[in-house]
């Protein structure tokens, strides 16, 4: 800069800095100015300082244009090369290709002995130069970690592009984003905008990806109704997915290792139905499902993986999917799968580029009651876990016999004993004591275990709600007659009204529509999973509390101990925790079952009820003392709304079988334990704990 540039620069400064209304100069300043300008060129200053002053004033842009001092400088230092011979030096941002390289060419040189010298590429060596060059005081912080980044990665690797995304991330988007090609595309391009390259990779690409991870997926028999995948093909994939997601440096070749599942089927409804060829008439579907539990040392019982999630919707993964209502017809598929997991759980499964061979565990407990039922031919009896009767239940003298002696064995035997030539069970009036309540041959070949977590929380609840009701109804609780709802009654009308009652004070109060129909159009009501919890854990809202102030006075603290204390059976049942005091645990389900048979002998006790008292602490015991939370049947339920809008949205709609394929294979991509990893890395955690 020349002394007329920097004089007027300090001019400048001090104007702008003063703010004061006169222009005042120093003494000092006023004998520099004299030295580097004449008294015509510091009128000039002093006029571009008056304007500068007075843009500010009325708060607009200063026109650089309009300084005459500047046109004054710039004219002088034109003269000046002029009158030396020399033109104006362009600057090298503003240089073309030659005359750069001519101005820059000494510098290159010295790159380029010293790249000659250290045995280097020049282009390494600069870019080196560009990641030291990215530190200096004038560049900002984000910028100068992104050239040095650069320049680093170019002297490591000869080479920087930006990172794409792999396939695995790719699908896990398109997955949990529910995109179909076109949006993909769409999202895929409008990403490369800012980087001018892509960073997801192409819809081709991720479908080749799709299908190293998806077994093959086949049509069932002919007189079923649907598409399957085989059980070997699936465990091994899952298997083989997970060992990806874990260090495996550690896995000796001598080791057994022992790989746990859970599996189970669920009927939906409300399914559309498309103008498709081959089209099954029927709203409902039915889909069999399974969920990777843990990955752990045989001999050691040391854990190599373990799902956090097992009641997620999202690691449950499809195994079959049929149309139709679930009935003995349609779920004579699980004969077929039963078979296959008892031969799978027999000789184990090998996983390609490992040497360890894989036991596994499959448990079937993803079923409600219905099912349940029906796959272990018990369509007439009242627990699927004894051979206790119904009358029995209601009696303390026989809570002591309440012990687990069902399975589909003792139904196969009980079936073999009292079928006739054609397989058919009659049944006759009194004889539950020999039949036990078998009505047909077992479909299923593998026992079932029956636990159902979520549905037995709801269960319990409506029977305390029907137990509020009727107290509330101002029936006597010792009559005979308690249970009863039948419309011909006479105190029908205060049952209703009682009901009623309650309904409103917790909506008013708490928010919560109990035992209405519900509303989203999936049928059902709306007494869910969460609304049960809710009231019976005593929610922010105090649920219970306002629950438990509907019943009477007279009856309030039996009814309160009776509904804390249940709820706490079903919180250690539904716990994936080590239950050490199993004593402790039994003590306290019979003490509930107990009491309630004693302070309401004739609130009839329903088969979930009876479960949930006399069973829990057994269950418990026959899983390692551990809860049965992982167990639960919440996480198939929750698939049930993906299918329903994957059949509507992401799927072909000119033929069943696409279309259920389409379904099938959305589910299946969802439930890849390597998205399910990826899914996880970005959930929120406390940075404290």
């Amino acid at each position: 800069m020349g002394q007329p540039a920097l004089a007027r620069s300090k001019c400048y400064e001090i104007y702008i800095a003063s703010n004061k209304d006169k222009l005042k100069f120093s003494e000092d300043l006023q004998l520099e100015l004299q030295c580097t300008l004449t008294k015509e060129k510091i009128d000039y200053v002093i006029r571009d300082m008056e304007y500068i002053r007075a843009q500010k004033k009325k708060k607009r842009p200063v026109d650089m244009d309009k300084l005459i001092i500047e046109k004054s400088v710039n004219q002088d230092q034109d003269d000046c090369h002029k009158a030396q011979g020399k033109k104006r030096k362009t600057h090298i941002t503003d240089c073309k290709r030659h005359s750069f390289y001519d101005r820059t060419n000494e510098l290159y040189n010295l790159l380029k002995q010293t790249s000659d010298e250290e045995n280097i590429a020049p282009y390494k060596l600069a870019a080196r130069l560009m990641a030291r060059s990215a530190w200096d005081d004038n560049v900002s912080i984000g910028l100068n970690k992104k050239i040095n980044d650069i320049g680093v990665s170019i002297f490591q690797t000869g080479d920087f592009s930006f990172p794409q995304f792999p396939n695995s991330v790719a699908l896990t988007i398109i997955s949990d984003c529910e995109l179909g090609r076109s949006k993909y595309n769409k999202l895929r391009k409008l990403c490369s905008l800012p980087f001018q390259t892509n960073i997801f990779p192409n819809w081709a690409s991720v479908s080749e990806y799709r299908k190293t991870i998806t077994p093959e997926i086949v049509q069932l028999p002919e007189n079923y109704d649907g598409i399957h995948m085989p059980i070997y093909s699936a465990v091994q994939m899952t298997l083989s997915q997970i060992l990806t997601t874990i260090d495996v440096s550690n896995l000796h070749e001598d080791e057994a290792l022992l790989f746990k599942l859970k599996a189970g089927l669920d009927g939906s409804g409300n399914h559309k139905i498309f103008h498709q060829s081959n089209a099954t008439e029927s709203h409902n579907m039915i889909l069999t499902m399974m969920a990777p539990l843990s990955l752990q040392s045989e001999s050691s019982g040391e854990l190599l993986w373990q799902n956090d999630f097992p009641n997620s919707p999202d690691v449950h993964r499809p195994l079959v999917l049929q149309t139709g209502k679930e009935s003995r017809e349609s779920l004579m598929t699980a004969r077929d799968l039963s078979i296959d997991m008892k031969d799978l759980e027999s000789r184990g499964i090998e996983v390609p580029d490992f040497e360890q061979k894989f036991k596994v565990q499959i448990d079937l407990s993803c079923f409600d009651r219905k099912a349940a039922d029906l796959l272990q031919g018990t369509g007439g009896a009242f627990c699927d876990l004894c051979a206790v009767s119904d009358t029995d239940s209601q009696s303390i003298e026989n809570l002591e016999k309440m012990n687990i002696t069902r399975n589909v064995d003792t139904a196969q035997a009980i079936f073999d004993l009292l079928a006739d030539e054609d397989g058919n069970l009659a049944s006759k009036k009194g004889d539950y004591a020999i039949r036990q309540g078998v009505t047909a041959e077992p479909i299923v070949k593998k026992n079932v275990l029956s636990v159902q977590p979520l549905h037995g929380r709801m269960r319990s609840l409506d029977f305390y709600v029907k137990l509020a009701t009727h107290l509330k109804a101002g029936l006597d609780p010792s009559s005979t007659n308690f249970w009863n709802e039948s419309k011909t009654r006479y105190e029908y009308q205060f049952i209703k009204q009682a009901k009623e009652d309650i309904q409103s004070h917790l909506k008013n109060h708490c928010g919560i529509r109990l035992d209405l129909p519900d509303g989203v159009g999936a049928g059902g009501t709306t007494t869910t999973g969460n609304i049960a919890w809710r009231i019976m854990n005593n929610d922010n809202n105090s649920s219970r509390d306002h629950f438990i102030d509907c019943v009477p006075e007279k009856y309030r603290e039996q009814f309160s101990s009776l509904l804390c204390r249940h709820a706490m059976v079903l919180n250690v049942l539904n716990s994936k925790k080590e239950i050490k005091q199993l004593d402790g645990y039994k003590e306290l389900c019979y003490g509930v079952y107990k009491d309630l048979l004693s302070w309401f002998p004739h609130a009839h006790v329903t088969p979930t009820v009876h479960k949930m008292l006399a069973h829990s602490w057994e269950l418990v015991s026959m899983n390692n003392s551990y809860g049965l939370g992982a167990y639960a049947e919440e996480g198939l339920e929750g698939c049930n709304k993906f299918l329903r809008r994957f059949r509507v949205s992401l799927s072909r709609k000119c033929g069943k079988e696409e279309n259920l394929y389409d379904c099938f294979r959305r589910l299946w991509d969802r439930s890849d334990p390597v998205c399910v990893s990826h899914r996880m890395n970005i959930l929120p955690f406390c940075k404290h704990c």
